[in-house]
């Protein structure tokens, strides 16, 4: 019997957590539409892996040089291109 794989969903802590972004951080990033969490129906917030590759991608573009405005308006282009 094949295993079947629960896709990922963890909540801000555990984000912050496997990121080492603090919580602050993670809603400042979704304020400025880098993160998009997915809102369970009983109102938590929940990062998939989509969100936790953006969130290392975004920490490496920082690493970079490259501020959150050209980080923000190079994202659309990650996704176009299947990085994120």
């Amino acid at each position: 019997m094949a295993a079947t794989l629960t896709p990922l969903r963890l909540r801000i802590g555990a984000f912050s957590r496997r990121t080492g972004l603090s919580r602050d951080t993670i809603r400042f990033y979704e304020r400025q539409g880098l993160l998009v969490p997915t809102i369970e129906p009983n109102g938590y917030r929940t990062f998939d892996q989509r969100a936790l590759e953006r969130a290392q991608a975004i920490q490496v573009a920082q690493g970079l040089g490259f501020s959150l405005a050209e980080i923000g308006r190079t994202s659309g282009e990650w996704e176009s291109r299947g990085l994120t």
